[in-house]
C-alpha cells in the first residue's frame, strides 16, 4: 500500500481538470491575443496636437516588423513641439501656393508660356504619346495597388511621390490642347521640382539606404532574405521604388524642357 497525503491527494484531483481545460484556454487565449493584435485604431486628426499620442498609422508604428529597428521614441513619442507645429505650416504652405496658382491674375507680366508651347511636348509628338500612355500605366498600376491594400499604403511617402508622378504626366498630355490656359500650364510647371525631387528621395533612400539595411542587418535566416527579396522586387514595388525615377525624368525633363 502506498499512504498519499491530503495535499498530494488533492493535487491529483486537480491534475485532471486542470489538464483537461488547458488546450481550451490555450487555444482561447491565443485567439484573445490574436484578436488583440488585428485590433488597430487610426489615430484622431485632434491626436495630433497631442505630443503625447502615438502618431502611428501601422500597429507598434511598424511595417510589417520592417522598421522595428528605429527607436521606439521616434515610433510612438513623445514629440518635440517642433513636431506639432510642422503639420499645420506646410499644409498652409500647400494650400496658399495653390491658391497663388489658382487665383493670381491672368494678365500678370510673369509667364510660364510665350505660345510657343515650350513647357508641355506638342500634341500627338513623341513626348505626348509618351505622357499620355504613362499616365494610363500609372492609373492602372495605382489601380492595382488600391484594389490589393486599400487606401491605406496613400498614407506613405512613396504614394504621395507616385500622386504627383501620375498628376503631371496628365497635367501634361492635356495642357497641349489648352496653351493659353496659365493656370494649367502653371501647375505643370509648379510639379517639375517636386516630381523630380520626392522620386528621387524615393529612388535613392529605398534602393540605397533601407532596402540594404534591413537585408544585411535585419534578416538573417537565408529563407527570410530570399523572401524578403522576393517581395522587395515584386512588380508593384518596382514600379513604385526603381521605375518611378524614371517616369519622373521622362516627364520633367525629357518631354518638358524648361
Amino acid at each position: 500500500l502506498t499512504m498519499v497525503s491530503p495535499e498530494s491527494r488533492s493535487s491529483v484531483k486537480k491534475e485532471p481538470a486542470t489538464l483537461a481545460s488547458t488546450p481550451h484556454d490555450v487555444s482561447s487565449q491565443q485567439g484573445e491575443k490574436a484578436g488583440e493584435q488585428r485590433i488597430f485604431t487610426l489615430p484622431k486628426l485632434s491626436d495630433f496636437v497631442d505630443r503625447t499620442k502615438p502618431w502611428v498609422l501601422v500597429p507598434d508604428g511598424s511595417l510589417g516588423g520592417y522598421f522595428d529597428w528605429v527607436p521606439e521614441k521616434l515610433r510612438h513619442g513623445p514629440w518635440s513641439i517642433v513636431a506639432v507645429l510642422y503639420l499645420p505650416i506646410i499644409t498652409v504652405t500647400i494650400i496658399g501656393g495653390v491658391s497663388w496658382v489658382c487665383l493670381r491674375p491672368q494678365n500678370d507680366s510673369w509667364s510660364w508660356n510665350d505660345g510657343s508651347n515650350g513647357i508641355c511636348a506638342k500634341p500627338f509628338s513623341w513626348g505626348w504619346c509618351y505622357n499620355t500612355v504613362a499616365f494610363f500605366w500609372i492609373s492602372f498600376v495605382s489601380y492595382k495597388i488600391l484594389k490589393r491594400a486599400g487606401i491605406f499604403p496613400w498614407a506613405m511617402y512613396t504614394l504621395w511621390s507616385w500622386t504627383i508622378i501620375w498628376i503631371r504626366h496628365g497635367l501634361s498630355a492635356l495642357s497641349p490642347f489648352f496653351p493659353n490656359n496659365q493656370i494649367l500650364i502653371s501647375c505643370v510647371e509648379y510639379l517639375r521640382f517636386p516630381c523630380l525631387a520626392t522620386s528621387s528621395i524615393t529612388f535613392l533612400v529605398w534602393n540605397f539606404v533601407l532596402m540594404p539595411g534591413i537585408y544585411y542587418f535585419k534578416r538573417k535566416d537565408p529563407k527570410e532574405k530570399a523572401m524578403f527579396l522576393k517581395r522587395m522586387f515584386s512588380w508593384h514595388l518596382v514600379q513604385l521604388h526603381i521605375l518611378n525615377i524614371c517616369y519622373a525624368v521622362i516627364n520633367c525633363i525629357l518631354t518638358s524642357p524648361t
